[in-house]
């Protein structure tokens, strides 16, 4: 039986992703090893898009260690990961309001890679998807863009606090998606990554202010490769967050 615990305030999330020429065979691989200091205990993870490259999920567990493999893409090419992986607050007595994320490294390759929060699973926060699969207007923030990390200390989205019965004991962990609607995850055994509730995968009740009533966020990592500099980035992601 999985019990739900907190994660550790640090988590360590290895992105990968590899640009292959397209006139040429030979593949060039850019790495991306990242820890990712949430700056709160009380925060858990949940997977959402499929890997590119596995049978899995973008969003990875090995011995604790959380992992994103971004997959094989041409140079030049741009991909989004609308769901790569969901926020979601723990502390039952605590609204977290995420005011910064911020990659830091003097080799992170931040430069290609922008990192937007928001509503729907399956939308998406960018313009460069069809207007049918964006998010509506006010369903996204923009965190990160080109690597440059923008401040919402006043504006940034707001988890509400957990259910009261996240401490269960059962093999689930509850979350709150909309006003008084409570779900849970589900533990995938296979691939060590909780899941949401394929009814409410939608953080639906999300807001900037206090009162929130949805208690996760979607992340979306866009990765632009025009002009990717060629070799292995490590660095590190800090999601900063402030209790209100």
């Amino acid at each position: 039986m999985k019990i739900w615990k907190p994660i550790t305030a640090v988590l360590v999330l290895l992105a990968i992703f590899t640009t292959i020429a397209a006139t040429q065979y030979a593949t060039i691989q850019v790495t991306y090893s990242y820890s990712i200091d949430t700056q709160y205990s009380s925060i858990q993870l949940m997977a959402g898009d499929a890997s590119a490259v596995s049978s899995g999920y973008v969003l990875t567990n090995t011995s604790g260690i959380y992992s994103v493999d971004l997959g094989k893409w041409a140079i030049n090419a741009k991909k989004t990961y609308s769901a790569a992986f969901a926020i979601v607050n723990m502390e039952k007595n605590v609204e977290l309001r995420v005011t910064g994320i911020e990659i830091t490294g003097t080799n992170s390759g931040k430069d290609n890679i922008s990192i937007n929060l928001h509503k729907n699973m399956t939308k998406s926060g960018t313009t460069i998807a069809p207007a049918a699969d964006q998010e509506p207007e006010g369903g996204s923030i923009a965190y990160v863009t080109n690597g440059n990390s923008e401040d919402h200390s006043a504006d940034g989205w707001v988890l509400a606090k957990a259910p009261d019965n996240y401490n269960t004991g059962t093999p689930a962990m509850p979350y709150l998606y909309d006003t008084g609607q409570q779900a849970s995850a589900s533990w995938d055994s296979t691939n060590n990554v909780w899941i949401p509730d394929t009814n409410y995968p939608d953080a639906t009740g999300l807001t900037t202010g206090s009162g929130s009533e949805a208690s996760f966020v979607w992340v979306e990592i866009v990765i632009d490769a025009t002009n990717a500099p060629l070799g292995d980035y490590s660095g590190t992601i800090i999601i900063k967050f402030k209790a209100l």
